[in-house]
Protein backbone atom coordinates (compact mmCIF):
# COMPACT_ATOMS: atom_id res chain seq x y z
CA UNK A 1 0.00 0.00 0.00
CA UNK A 2 1.59 3.17 -1.27
CA UNK A 3 0.06 6.60 -0.99
CA UNK A 4 0.51 8.59 -4.16
CA UNK A 5 -0.30 12.30 -4.17
CA UNK A 6 -0.73 13.80 -7.59
CA UNK A 7 1.66 16.72 -7.99
CA UNK A 8 0.36 19.10 -10.60
CA UNK A 9 2.11 22.08 -12.10
CA UNK A 10 -0.61 24.24 -10.53
CA UNK A 11 0.09 23.22 -6.93
CA UNK A 12 3.79 22.48 -7.32
CA UNK A 13 4.45 25.75 -9.13
CA UNK A 14 2.68 27.74 -6.42
CA UNK A 15 4.54 25.73 -3.77
CA UNK A 16 7.89 26.55 -5.41
CA UNK A 17 6.95 30.21 -5.74
CA UNK A 18 6.01 30.46 -2.05
CA UNK A 19 9.13 28.52 -1.02
CA UNK A 20 11.41 30.80 -3.03
CA UNK A 21 9.81 33.87 -1.46
CA UNK A 22 10.53 32.39 1.99
CA UNK A 23 14.06 31.15 1.23
CA UNK A 24 15.28 34.31 -0.44
CA UNK A 25 14.64 37.67 1.15
CA UNK A 26 12.01 38.68 -1.41
CA UNK A 27 9.96 41.45 0.15
CA UNK A 28 8.84 43.43 -2.87
CA UNK A 29 7.09 42.68 -6.12
CA UNK A 30 9.81 44.72 -7.87
CA UNK A 31 12.54 42.24 -6.91
CA UNK A 32 14.09 40.80 -10.13
CA UNK A 33 14.15 37.27 -8.64
CA UNK A 34 10.42 37.49 -7.91
CA UNK A 35 9.70 38.86 -11.38
CA UNK A 36 11.58 35.94 -12.95
CA UNK A 37 9.76 33.34 -10.81
CA UNK A 38 6.42 35.01 -11.46
CA UNK A 39 7.14 35.11 -15.17
CA UNK A 40 7.94 31.38 -15.23
CA UNK A 41 4.81 30.43 -13.29
CA UNK A 42 2.35 32.68 -15.10
CA UNK A 43 3.73 32.04 -18.61
CA UNK A 44 3.48 28.30 -18.08
CA UNK A 45 -0.22 28.77 -17.27
CA UNK A 46 -1.30 31.49 -19.67
CA UNK A 47 -2.82 31.64 -23.10
CA UNK A 48 -0.57 32.93 -25.83
CA UNK A 49 -0.09 32.47 -29.55
CA UNK A 50 3.43 31.13 -29.07
CA UNK A 51 2.37 28.31 -26.73
CA UNK A 52 -1.04 27.68 -28.34
CA UNK A 53 -4.08 27.47 -26.06
CA UNK A 54 -3.46 26.15 -22.57
CA UNK A 55 -6.08 23.84 -21.16
CA UNK A 56 -6.15 25.63 -17.78
CA UNK A 57 -4.84 29.20 -18.01
CA UNK A 58 -4.24 31.14 -14.80
CA UNK A 59 -6.89 33.75 -13.99
CA UNK A 60 -5.96 34.85 -10.45
CA UNK A 61 -2.83 34.87 -8.28
CA UNK A 62 -2.58 36.17 -4.72
CA UNK A 63 0.68 36.30 -2.74
CA UNK A 64 -0.16 38.30 0.41
CA UNK A 65 3.30 37.83 1.97
CA UNK A 66 4.75 40.33 -0.51
CA UNK A 67 1.58 42.18 -1.42
CA UNK A 68 1.09 40.79 -4.90
CA UNK A 69 -2.36 40.17 -6.35
CA UNK A 70 -3.36 39.95 -9.99
CA UNK A 71 -6.62 39.01 -11.65
CA UNK A 72 -6.42 38.23 -15.38
CA UNK A 73 -10.17 37.69 -15.75
CA UNK A 74 -13.19 38.64 -13.65
CA UNK A 75 -13.80 35.76 -11.23
CA UNK A 76 -17.54 36.51 -11.20
CA UNK A 77 -17.70 35.15 -14.77
CA UNK A 78 -16.86 31.64 -13.54
CA UNK A 79 -19.07 28.94 -12.07
CA UNK A 80 -17.52 26.90 -9.22
CA UNK A 81 -16.99 23.84 -11.44
CA UNK A 82 -15.12 25.92 -14.03
CA UNK A 83 -12.11 26.74 -11.85
CA UNK A 84 -9.24 24.93 -10.16
CA UNK A 85 -8.36 26.53 -6.83
CA UNK A 86 -4.87 25.97 -5.41
CA UNK A 87 -3.63 27.23 -2.06
CA UNK A 88 -0.31 27.05 -0.27
CA UNK A 89 -0.36 28.77 3.09
CA UNK A 90 -1.84 32.19 2.48
CA UNK A 91 -1.01 32.15 -1.23
CA UNK A 92 -3.64 31.12 -3.73
CA UNK A 93 -4.07 30.70 -7.45
CA UNK A 94 -7.14 30.06 -9.58
CA UNK A 95 -7.10 28.42 -13.00
CA UNK A 96 -9.71 28.42 -15.75
CA UNK A 97 -11.01 25.02 -16.79
CA UNK A 98 -13.99 26.18 -18.86
CA UNK A 99 -12.58 24.51 -21.98
CA UNK A 100 -12.50 21.14 -20.19
CA UNK A 101 -16.02 21.65 -18.78
CA UNK A 102 -17.34 22.53 -22.26
CA UNK A 103 -15.69 19.45 -23.78
CA UNK A 104 -17.17 17.20 -21.07
CA UNK A 105 -20.59 18.79 -21.64
CA UNK A 106 -20.43 18.17 -25.39
CA UNK A 107 -19.37 14.56 -24.82
CA UNK A 108 -22.24 14.06 -22.34
CA UNK A 109 -24.73 15.45 -24.86
CA UNK A 110 -23.32 13.12 -27.54
CA UNK A 111 -23.61 10.17 -25.15
CA UNK A 112 -27.22 11.07 -24.35
CA UNK A 113 -28.10 11.29 -28.07
CA UNK A 114 -26.38 7.94 -28.69
CA UNK A 115 -28.26 6.23 -25.83
CA UNK A 116 -31.59 7.68 -27.07
CA UNK A 117 -30.84 6.41 -30.58
CA UNK A 118 -29.92 2.93 -29.32
CA UNK A 119 -33.04 2.73 -27.15
CA UNK A 120 -35.26 3.93 -30.01
CA UNK A 121 -33.81 1.39 -32.46
CA UNK A 122 -34.02 -1.34 -29.82
CA UNK A 123 -37.67 -0.50 -29.20
CA UNK A 124 -38.45 -0.54 -32.93
CA UNK A 125 -36.78 -3.91 -33.47
CA UNK A 126 -38.43 -5.35 -30.36
CA UNK A 127 -41.82 -4.08 -31.53
CA UNK A 128 -41.29 -5.63 -35.00
CA UNK A 129 -40.25 -8.99 -33.53
CA UNK A 130 -43.09 -8.98 -31.02
CA UNK A 131 -45.56 -8.24 -33.80
CA UNK A 132 -44.22 -11.07 -36.03
CA UNK A 133 -43.77 -13.68 -33.30
CA UNK A 134 -46.74 -12.97 -30.99
CA UNK A 135 -49.47 -10.79 -32.46
CA UNK A 136 -49.63 -12.16 -36.02
CA UNK A 137 -49.95 -15.84 -34.90
CA UNK A 138 -52.68 -14.88 -32.41
CA UNK A 139 -54.53 -12.92 -35.10
CA UNK A 140 -54.26 -15.89 -37.51
CA UNK A 141 -55.53 -18.22 -34.80
CA UNK A 142 -58.54 -16.01 -34.00
CA UNK A 143 -59.32 -15.71 -37.72
CA UNK A 144 -59.31 -19.55 -38.07
CA UNK A 145 -61.47 -19.95 -34.96
CA UNK A 146 -63.98 -17.45 -36.39
CA UNK A 147 -63.96 -19.33 -39.73
CA UNK A 148 -64.57 -22.64 -37.95
CA UNK A 149 -67.38 -21.14 -35.89
CA UNK A 150 -69.43 -20.21 -38.97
Amino acid sequence: DIYFALRTSYAEGLNQLVQQIKDFPITSVDDPMFQQLLHLYTDHHSESEATAVKLHPIVFLDLPSIGYQKEWEDLDDFRPEEVIRVTKGDASAIFDKRLEVQLISILNIARTVFVCLVLTLGGLFFSKDANELVLQPIERMTTRVKQLAY
